[in-house]
């Protein structure tokens, strides 16, 4: 995260806001989330959050990315300000959406360079853990899904393992297997 230098400020109008937050909210459900990252090109705000990314028309300076709460953003889609044009103000590493400040991060742009499409397999979404820092992930704004699809990972393989114990497989054998799967995909197994 980079310290805010200056102000970032946008108006963006309020009907496209609204409009491109619910066709985020058709796709993406408020728990799987993670953050939304905010950045201003070429005349556009850029809402990306949770594999889907919207564009609303904006003007102003926005010289970076900010890192909002995911459900948040889409809260605005149901319970949307009434200010028309929406100024979206960052200072002091606060977002101020029409009365409303929430925290953020706010970072170079460019720093969120990782994403995960909508419908990626758990597989694919494991491998972006285990090929990617925390810290990447966090400022790509899906350091939350890929923990959320661990967990489930470790909750399948639990499951397995306790299927497979009547024929002596010990949970960390199935542990193992699953890990060396997530590492070596479809070359699993293969002699070389």
């Amino acid at each position: 995260m980079t310290r805010l230098g200056h102000m970032a400020q946008l108006e963006v109008g309020l009907k496209e806001f609204v409009e491109a937050l619910r066709r985020l909210a058709r796709t993406v459900k408020p728990r799987q989330a993670g953050q939304a990252v905010l950045r201003l090109e070429d005349g556009r705000l850029l809402i990306r959050l949770g594999g889907g990314e919207v564009a609303v028309p904006a003007s102003g300076r926005w010289s970076g990315e900010a890192r909002v709460n995911g459900a948040l953003v889409l809260a605005l889609a149901k319970h949307p300000p009434v200010k028309d044009p929406l100024t979206l103000l960052v200072e002091g590493g606060h977002p101020d959406m029409a009365d409303l400040s929430v925290p953020c991060e706010w970072q170079e742009v460019g720093a969120a360079k990782l994403e995960i499409p909508i419908e990626t397999p758990l597989i694919e979404i494991l491998r972006m853990g285990l090929n990617n820092t925390n810290d990447a992930l966090e400022r790509s704004g899906i350091l939350k899904p890929v923990h959320e699809a661990q967990r489930r990972c470790e909750t399948l393989t639990a499951k397995a393992a306790n299927t497979l114990r009547p024929l002596g497989i010990q949970p960390e054998d199935v542990k193992r297997l699953v890990d060396d799967w997530i590492r070596n995909g479809d070359g699993f197994g293969k002699e070389e």
